[in-house]
This record gives C-alpha cells, sequence and structure tokens, in this order.
C-alpha cells in the first residue's frame, strides 16, 4: 500500500519527533477533511511526504534546490528551511512519481501559504499548525474553530504565524502576506 512504503520512506528520512509531526498532520488533516467534505487521500499523502526533505541541513537545502532548478527567493536563502516545502513537492515527484495536483499543492503551500491556496490546501495548512503534538496558548481555541470555518481559522492561525516570525526575528515569505490579505479581504467582504 503505498501509504505504509511512504511511512517507512520518510520515517528513514526525518528524526523521530518530525516523524511524530508527520503522523499527527495525517490524522488530523483526515479529520478536518471528513468534517469540511474535502477528499481525504490527496491529504494523507500529503501529510506523509510534506516534511521530508525538513531535516535536510541548510546548505544541503540550498544545493539540493539549486541542482533541481527550484527559483530561491531572498527570505529563502537568509532562512533555507522556507525551501523544505518544495523540495518535498520534487521528492515526491521524482522518488514517487506523484503528479496529484492536490498533493502537491498541499504540500507546496503548508509553509508559507500563498494566495491561491484551496480550500483542501487551507485544511492541510491547518492540519499542519494544528496537529495533536502542538501546544500553545490559543492552539484549542483554533482546533475549535477549524472545524466549523477553514477560512477563519486559516485567517487567524496565519496571524499567529505572523506575530510568531516576527517576534523571532525571522523573514516571511511574500506568500504568505498575499494570503494574508485575500483572506482579509474575504472576511471583509461577508
Amino acid at each position: 500500500m503505498l501509504e505504509d512504503d511512504l511511512a517507512q520512506w520518510v520515517r528513514e528520512r526525518v528524526k523521530p519527533k518530525r516523524y511524530t509531526h508527520i503522523l499527527g498532520v495525517r490524522d488530523y488533516a483526515t479529520r478536518l477533511a471528513e468534517i469540511h467534505g474535502e477528499p481525504v487521500r490527496p491529504l494523507r499523502i500529503a501529510a506523509l511526504l510534506h516534511d521530508a526533505a525538513r531535516d535536510m541541513p541548510r546548505e544541503q537545502m540550498l544545493q539540493q534546490a539549486e541542482a533541481w532548478g527550484i527559483p530561491i527567493m531572498p527570505p529563502q536563502h537568509a532562512e533555507p528551511v522556507l525551501l523544505h516545502a518544495e523540495l518535498a513537492v520534487e521528492l515526491a515527484r521524482r522518488e514517487w512519481a506523484i503528479d496529484d495536483p492536490a498533493v502537491l499543492s498541499a504540500i507546496r503551500y503548508h509553509t508559507s501559504g500563498h494566495p491561491d491556496m484551496t480550500r483542501s490546501d487551507m485544511i492541510f495548512f491547518l492540519a499542519d499548525g494544528l496537529e495533536p503534538t502542538r501546544d500553545y496558548p490559543s492552539v484549542d481555541l483554533l482546533r475549535r474553530i477549524a472545524e466549523r470555518d477553514v477560512h477563519r481559522a486559516t485567517r487567524l492561525l496565519l496571524a499567529n504565524s505572523i506575530a510568531y516570525l516576527r517576534a523571532g526575528g525571522k523573514r516571511i515569505h511574500p506568500d504568505t502576506f498575499d494570503l494574508q490579505a485575500r483572506l482579509e479581504s474575504e472576511a471583509r467582504s461577508s
């Protein structure tokens, strides 16, 4: 079964704590997809692959991105970990011949977001930020909101993420701000 093979493959590539996170994302993405009537299988596959490159050393991330022709934006040069989503997309394609757009976009947008995210992508973004091992002050409230309103929960999680990154002096990908602007505009329109 593909999921079993993927789980074994990724388990060999990441640290144990990361693997626990990956399984948590898989399970919570499944729950949210079922609640909101989205296809489950693409999100389960995306969950198993989304952090496959996350534990690569910084320099290796940059070198691999360059070798595969992945454009590297200034925030990614400063924080190569921002490349792990694009690298995971390429691993999915190259190692597993996965070409399902729902799987690939969920992986691609799970960290920085993107203004063109689908509802399924947002569910995956939420699953990554709210899975059971996540523990921060507003996580329980965000989980309750995510089970009722995907867009509102995404907007709130995104605001939390931006505040956290700013507080830590981290650079933020421009797509994150573009997604935030889209969600705020949609909230004002409704």
